[in-house]
């Protein structure tokens, strides 16, 4: 079987094979392509490790240099969205690229600046200065839909990382078990 498609290749996907005699027909799709850097906001610097992925199930993961590739992509509107990693801030609402692609294209150069996140640490006390454990915590990034939750432990502490610089917080006093 010899395939000639050579403005595509290697991004056709096979989608129809139908078997014929004394032969057979191949059905082609080319496949749009979409490639950028995930890099520190600060220092410019690839960050490696980083899941980007598409709405429709397509991901990968960013090389040492930052770099990402995401391949057979179906031709239409697209939202491409990283994912958490390491020290970095969780994805907020706006960080998301919501991009066109027809049919063979190659977009390049979405990227995703990433920004430090900070810690956040504290204690529950109740009015004689005494630990609450198992206090639920919730923390809103702010411009975002993402919720993170935790429960204080036996001290009443919490810890949250890579939170964004920007946030909110609130708590249930009502005290829960917690599942171990």
């Amino acid at each position: 079987v010899r395939v000639n498609a050579p403005n595509a290749f290697p991004y056709v996907k096979v989608i129809e094979l139908e078997s014929t005699a004394p032969g057979f027909m191949i059905a082609l799709e080319e496949m749009a392509t979409v490639s950028g850097r995930v890099f520190d906001k600060v220092t410019s610097a690839g960050v490696e490790g980083v899941r980007v992925f598409s709405e429709n199930g397509e991901e990968t993961i960013s090389t040492a240099d930052g770099s990402y590739r995401l391949s057979e992509l179906r031709a239409g509107s697209l939202q491409i969205r990283r994912g958490a990693t390491g020290s970095y801030a969780h994805p907020i609402e706006g960080e998301d690229k919501r991009i066109q692609v027809e049919t063979g294209d190659t977009v390049e150069g979405i990227d995703f600046p990433l920004s430090e996140g900070i810690t956040v640490f504290g204690q529950v006390v109740d009015e004689n200065n005494q630990p609450m454990p198992n206090i639920d915590f919730r923390f809103g990034i702010i411009n975002s839909p993402l919720q993170l939750s935790i429960v204080s432990d036996d001290e009443g502490k919490i810890v949250v990382p890579n939170m964004p610089k920007r946030y909110k917080a609130w708590y249930d006093l009502h005290q829960r078990s917690r599942e171990q």
